[in-house]
């Protein structure tokens, strides 16, 4: 999905909008940088989605791994 011309105007006018201190060149690029993260996410949940994930794919006996009773830093020296 491409972010359209209108879009881009009605993004950038509600962040003007909102009384944000900042420039038009900085509400312009955050409306860019948003869109993009939309259209990433979006090609993301569609790969997901024709992926055929195990009904058992990190299920509650899959997570339970218990307790660690060590120190992860033992022996370490600076």
């Amino acid at each position: 999905m491409t972010i359209t011309s209108t879009e881009l105007k009605a993004d950038i006018g509600m962040r003007l909008a909102k009384g944000a201190n900042m420039t038009l060149e900085e509400a312009r690029a955050e409306s860019l940088a948003r869109a993009a993260r939309k259209e990433s996410l979006e090609g993301c949940f569609a790969a997901l989605a024709e992926v055929d994930v195990p009904a058992d794919f990190l299920s509650q006996s899959e997570r339970h791994q218990g307790e660690q009773d060590r120190d992860p830093f033992a022996g370490w020296e600076e």
